[in-house]
Order: C-alpha cells, then sequence, then structure tokens
C-alpha cells in the first residue's frame, strides 16, 4: 500500500511539472474583444447565434411525441434521441449542442 501512494504521488506531481506552461500562450485577443458600444450592440443583435436552442433534449423529453410519419422524416440524431438510444448520433454529425456553447461565447465577450 506504501508503495502505490507513493506511484500516486509520483504521477500526479509529473502530470503537474508537465502541464507547466500550457495555458501560457495567449490567443490575440485584439479578434475577440469589442472596442465600441456598437461592436457589442452587434454581437447581442445577432440573431443566428441568438435565437435558436437545442433541439434535440426537446425531442428526448416525455413532452414530445410524434406520429410514424413525422418519424420516418427526423434526422438520425433526431431519431436516435427521441427514442433514447445508447448513441444517438449513430455516426453522423449536429450542431445542437453547439448552439448553447456559442452563445455564452458570445455572451462572454
Amino acid at each position: 500500500m506504501k508503495h502505490f501512494k507513493k506511484f500516486h504521488i509520483c504521477v500526479l506531481a509529473a502530470l503537474l511539472w508537465a502541464c507547466d506552461g500550457f495555458l501560457d500562450p495567449k490567443p490575440d485577443q485584439g479578434l475577440l474583444v469589442p472596442k465600441t458600444l456598437d461592436d457589442v450592440q452587434l454581437l447581442l443583435d445577432n440573431n443566428v447565434v441568438f435565437n435558436r436552442q437545442a433541439l434535440l433534449p426537446t425531442i428526448s423529453s416525455d413532452e414530445f411525441w410524434t406520429t410514424s410519419d413525422a418519424y420516418q422524416n427526423m434526422t438520425i440524431p433526431e431519431q436516435g434521441s427521441y427514442l433514447w438510444k445508447e448513441d444517438i448520433f449513430q455516426g453522423s454529425s449536429t450542431w445542437d449542442w453547439d448552439y448553447a456553447y456559442r452563445q455564452v461565447f458570445y455572451a462572454n465577450i
């Protein structure tokens, strides 16, 4: 047990030491920071970003039901979400989860 604890401490120390400097490089903040009040207003008026919401959580809730015909017209992630499949994406991709993160990103700017 004594060797096991020493091993964990050594691994933790190596991981922390290896990460030194990883977050030091800063991105070009000039590309991200609005300079004027008009710049901020343009960010907040971006309807493409702020007037969207994720659809998959609604489809997977118990507040939603559909007919067989409508189910056949759903995308693969929508069908997987509706049926609560283990892999709702089944190899396909969707931007559904990106919407919320993009809104937070714009709001944080």
